[in-house]
C-alpha cells in the first residue's frame, strides 16, 4: 500500500544539494590537504565522483519503486533478522556521524568565534532545534531545505566568482609528484567526513515523485559538485606552501587568513562560514532523522518517537560535551579502526538495495505515468465514440 509522501520532488532536489556541500567545503579540505598537498582537489573530486555514484542508485531506486522504503526492501530482500543488523550498523555510521559534526562545531567556535564559552551550555540550544525539526516526519526537514538553499547557493556562486580569477593553476604544477599514494590515503583515511549521499536513503518511499525529481536532483548535485572543487583548488593553489603548518581545527575559512596572497579575500569567510552553517544544521537533521528511524526500525517501536528522540539526545549531549569535544581524540577515533567498521554499510548500501529492489520487485508506475495513461485513456474513448454520435 501506497503510503503518504512527506517531501515534494522540489524539496528533495535542494536537500541533495545542500547535503553534498556540508562537510565538504569546511574542514575536509583542509585534513586532505595535509596528506595531499596540491593534488587534493583530485581528491575531492573523487570524494564528489563517488557520492554521485551513490546518488544514482538512489535515484534509480526512487524512480522505479517510488512506494518502496529502505527497510521494507531490506526486509523483503534480506529477512528481518540480516536487515536489524544493518540497520545497526546504518544507525551507528549516522550517530557517529553526528558526533563528528557536534565536535567539529564545538571545534570552530572554540579556535575561531570564541576566545572562552561554556559549550555544556551552548550545545543544548542546538540539540533543542534538532529536536524540534525531526520530531515528526521529514516534512520538515523538506520546509527548511526551501528556506536554506537560496541563501546557501547565493553565498556559494558569490565565493567562486569572487575566488576563481586568482587561481594559479602553475602552483598546482607537478601533478602527482609523489605518486597516486597520497591521494588514495586520504580517500581511506577521511570515509567518514565525506560519506553523506547514503543518509538519503531515508528519503525512500517518501518522496513526491515527478518528472522534475531525477533531472532537479542530478542539476543541483552538478552546482553542489562544482562549488565543491572549486572552492578548496583555490586554496590548493595558494596554500600548498603551508600544508605542513595546517592542523586538524583549520576550515577553509580559517586558511585564507595564512596567506599573504588572500589577505583582500580574507573577510569573504563569512560568507564561507554562513555557508557552512546553513548547510551542516540541515545535514544533521538528516544525520539524526536517519539514526533514529533506523532505532526504531531495530527497536520495533511505533508512535514514540519523541521517547527515542529524547534518549538519543541524551547520549549526544553527555558524549558531546565529554570524549567528543577533545580535537585528538575526534581525529584519532574516526581514522581508526571504527571507520572499517562502520563505513562498508553505508558504502555499500546503496548499491545493494538498487540491485535488491531490481530482482525483488517489478516497476512501479509513478503518478505522472498514471496522469498520463488516464489522459490516453480518455482520447482513446473520445475518438472512438465520436464515429458512433456522427452515425
Amino acid at each position: 500500500m501506497d503510503q503518504p509522501k512527506q517531501v515534494s520532488a522540489k524539496q528533495f532536489a535542494l536537500i541533495v544539494f545542500l547535503a553534498a556541500v556540508a562537510i565538504q567545503l569546511f574542514m575536509l579540505p583542509g585534513l586532505v590537504m595535509r596528506v595531499t598537498g596540491r593534488d587534493s582537489y583530485m581528491v575531492m573530486f573523487a570524494v564528489m565522483l563517488l557520492e554521485g555514484v551513490n546518488l544514482f542508485f538512489i535515484l534509480a531506486i526512487l524512480k522505479r519503486n517510488p512506494d518502496k522504503t529502505c527497510f521494507q526492501i531490506l526486509t523483503d530482500c534480506a529477512g528481518k533478522i540480516a536487515a536489524r543488523v544493518i540497520a545497526v550498523l546504518f544507525g551507528l555510521f549516522a550517530f557517529f556521524k553526528l558526533m563528528l559534526i557536534i565536535g567539529e562545531i564545538h571545534m570552530f567556535f572554540a579556535e575561531a568565534v570564541f576566545e572562552e564559552f561554556s559549550w555544556n551550555i551552548m550545545v543544548l540550544p542546538l540539540l533543542m532545534i534538532l529536536y524540534l525539526a525531526v520530531r515528526k516526519t521529514l516534512r520538515t526537514i523538506g520546509r527548511l531545505a526551501e528556506i536554506l538553499v537560496p541563501l546557501v547557493f547565493i553565498s556559494g556562486v558569490t565565493m567562486c566568482v569572487l575566488l576563481t580569477p586568482p587561481i594559479e593553476f602553475v602552483k598546482l604544477l607537478p601533478v602527482l609528484e609523489q605518486g597516486p599514494a597520497p591521494v588514495f590515503e586520504s580517500l581511506w583515511q577521511f570515509p567518514v567526513w565525506y560519506l553523506d549521499m547514503p543518509f538519503l536513503l531515508i528519503f525512500l518511499g517518501n518522496v513526491k515523485l515527478s518528472k522534475k525529481c531525477v533531472p532537479g536532483s542530478v542539476v543541483t548535485f552538478v552546482l553542489a559538485t562544482v562549488m565543491v572543487v572549486v572552492m578548496p583548488l583555490v586554496l590548493y593553489s595558494t596554500h600548498s606552501d603551508i600544508r605542513y603548518l595546517v592542523n586538524y581545527g583549520h576550515n577553509a575559512s580559517r586558511l585564507t587568513s595564512h596567506s599573504a596572497e588572500m589577505q583582500e579575500f580574507g573577510r569573504f569567510d563569512i560568507m564561507l562560514y554562513c555557508l557552512w552553517i546553513l548547510g551542516i544544521f540541515l545535514h544533521m537533521c538528516i544525520t539524526f532523522s536517519a539514526l533514529i528511524v533506523s532505532a526504531e526500525y531495530v527497536i520495533g517501536v511505533r508512535g514514540r518517537r519523541r521517547t527515542v528522540n529524547l534518549c538519543a539526545l541524551a547520549v549526544v549531549y553527555v558524549l558531546s560535551v565529554t570524549l567528543f569535544m577533545r580535537p585528538d581524540f575526534l581525529y584519532g577515533f574516526f581514522t581508526g579502526p571504527i571507520r572499517l567498521v562502520v563505513v562498508p554499510v553505508p558504502l555499500l548500501l546503496p548499491l545493494f538495495l538498487f540491485i535488491c529492489a531490481r530482482v525483488k520487485y517489478k516497476p512501479h508506475p509513478s503518478p505522472y505515468h498514471h496522469e498520463i495513461d488516464k489522459r490516453r485513456k480518455k482520447t482513446r474513448h473520445e475518438t472512438q465514440k465520436a464515429p458512433s454520435q456522427k452515425g
